[in-house]
């Protein structure tokens, strides 16, 4: 097994902590580790993921999120 570069590592602990904050969830952990790893993220790859999590509904929420058209 390879031995980690600091961008892997870095790319580690901003998920973690995204994880932790729910800005992220489990199902794209990988692949955004992967994204910031390598410096392929741009901006709308980043705007994309964060709304998808902050939009969707949360357990047991009758909420529905309006958005402006």
């Amino acid at each position: 097994m390879s031995e980690k570069t600091p961008n892997d590592i870095l790319a580690d602990q901003i998920a973690r902590k995204l994880l932790e904050e729910g800005l992220i969830d489990r199902s794209s952990e990988k692949t955004f580790i992967k994204g910031v790893s390598l410096g392929t993220y741009k901006e709308s790859d980043w705007k994309t993921l964060l709304e998808e999590v902050i939009n969707k509904p949360k357990p047991g929420s009758n909420e529905i999120k309006r958005t402006k058209h």
